[in-house]
C-alpha cells in the first residue's frame, strides 16, 4: 500500500529518510523550511567519522551509514564521497605512544587502523609531520556539506512519488494535517520530524529533557597550496570520541586555551582546495570567539602538516543537538503518536549516522 508521508526537514537527517522511504515505494512530500537548509547540516567538516565511535550499537550503526554511502555513490557517482580515510597527527612525539596504543585495540581492524610512518606521511601526502607516525583510519571519508544535499535531492526528484517545497514553514500538527506558516493545509498519512535543534512544542507537541544543544565553530581558508585527500585530526580528538576514552590517560596535557573551549583539530579539505577546519565543544549561547580558537586551530594545523596554512576567508558557528550526557541511546527517536515521529540528536555525527538513523525510524514505522 502506497502511504502519503511527509518528512519535515531536509537536513542530511530528512533527505536520507525520504530516500528510504521512497525506495519502499511511498509517496513522499519533503517539506523545508528555508529556501535552502541552513542550519548543522551545511555547518559542518562533512566528514563521515568511523574511526572515533564508541564500540558496540554506535560503531555498527555508523558502519552500516558508510556501507549506505558507498551504495548510494554506487547507484550516483556525481555524489561527492571521497573515500581517503583519516589521519591523525601527534603535535609532539610525546603523544605518538598514544597512536601506537590506538593501533592496537582490540577493534582497530574493525576500524580499519594502521600506523604510517613519517616518511609515509611526506612520501603520500606532502606532510612534514613533527612525529614519527601517523594513525590512518581507512573508513573514515568526506563528502561535501554545501552540494551533497542538493545532489541527494536530484536524485530524488527523478522519482515521481518524490516531491520537494522549500519555504514551507510548519507552525502546526494536527491530527493528520500540517498547517504552514501561509495557513496551506497538508494531509499525511504519517509524518517524519527531522528539524535538528528546532523544539516541536510551538507545533502542538510535549518537550523533552533528554536533549540539549552544544555550540562549535569553525573556519574555512583559501585555497590550500597542496592537495589533502584524507580528513585531518589531532590527538586533541582522542579526549572527545568515545573511542579513546581508554587512552586518555597516556595524552599530554592539553592546551589552556584548547581545554578551556573543548578545541580539537579537524580539518578536511574541500573540492575547490580551501580547507575548512573546526572545532570546539562549547555551551549553547557561548560568544564567537574567532581571533582566540582561529589562532590556536590554525597554528595546529599548521604543526601537525608541517604546511603554511592560507588566509581564512570565513568564519561562523554551527549548533547541534545531542542526547544529554549519560543517555545511552544513539540518537533521539520518539514515536509522538501513532502518525507522526520525531527523530534527532544526532549530536554532530549526522553525515556520519544519518543514513542508518533514518532507516530505523522508516523500517520501525512500516515493518
Amino acid at each position: 500500500m502506497v502511504v502519503k508521508v511527509v518528512v519535515v526537514g531536509a537536513g542530511i537527517l530528512g533527505t536520507w529518510m525520504a530516500i528510504h522511504l521512497v525506495e519502499q515505494g511511498h509517496s513522499v512530500l519533503h517539506l523545508e523550511r528555508d529556501n535552502q537548509p541552513q542550519s548543522a547540516s551545511i555547518r559542518n567538516l562533512g566528514l563521515i567519522w568511523i574511526s572515533g565511535r564508541e564500540a558496540g550499537v554506535e560503531l555498527d550503526t555508523a558502519l552500516s551509514a558508510r556501507e549506505r554511502w558507498s551504495r548510494q555513490h554506487a547507484l550516483w557517482p556525481e555524489l561527492p564521497l571521497r573515500t581517503a580515510g583519516s589521519l591523525t597527527l601527534a603535535p609532539t612525539e610525546a603523544d605518538v605512544a598514544v597512536l601506537e596504543a590506538a593501533a592496537a585495540l582490540p577493534d582497530a581492524t574493525t576500524r580499519g587502523f594502521t600506523l604510517l610512518s613519517h616518511k609515509d606521511l611526506l612520501y603520500r601526502y606532502g606532510i612534514d609531520a613533527p612525529t614519527s607516525l601517523g594513525l590512518f583510519c581507512s573508513l573514515d571519508a568526506i563528502t561535501e556539506p554545501r552540494s551533497v544535499l542538493t545532489i541527494l535531492r536530484k536524485r530524488l526528484s527523478l522519482d515521481p512519488n518524490y516531491r520537494y517545497r522549500a519555504n514551507a514553514e510548519v507552525v502546526y500538527c494536527h491530527d493528520e494535517e500540517l498547517e504552514l506558516i501561509d495557513h496551506t493545509r497538508i494531509p499525511f498519512d504519517y509524518v517524519f520530524f527531522a528539524t535538528g535543534v528546532s523544539d516541536l512544542r510551538s507545533l502542538g507537541f510535549a518537550s523533552t529533557e533528554r536533549l540539549t544543544r552544544t555550540q562549535l565553530q569553525m573556519l574555512q581558508t583559501a585555497g590550500h597550496a597542496r592537495t589533502l585527500p584524507p580528513a585531518i585530526a589531532d590527538t586533541d580528538s582522542f579526549r572527545y570520541y568515545p573511542a579513546f576514552a581508554s587512552l586518555r590517560p597516556m595524552l599530554s596535557p592539553q592546551e589552556p586555551i584548547a581545554s578551556r573551549y573543548g578545541a580539537q583539530l579537524l580539518l578536511a579539505q574541500r573540492s575547490d582546495g580551501s580547507l575548512t577546519i573546526g572545532d570546539t565543544h562549547e555551551e549553547y549561547g557561548s560568544p564567537f570567539l574567532d581571533s582566540v580558537i582561529e589562532t590556536h586551530l590554525v597554528e595546529r594545523a599548521r604543526t601537525v602538516l608541517g604546511q603554511e596554512i592560507a588566509s581564512t576567508t570565513q568564519r561562523w558557528q554551527g549548533v547541534y543537538s545531542r542526547l544529554v550526557p549519560g543517555d545511552e541511546d544513539v540518537y533521539y527517536s520518539e514515536q509522538l503518536r501513532s502518525n507522526a515521529t520525531w527523530v534527532t540528536g544526532l549530536g554532530g555525527r549526522g553525515m556520519t549516522i544519518s543514513p542508518q538513523a533514518a532507516y530505523e525510524a522508516v523500517k520501525e514505522t512500516f515493518r
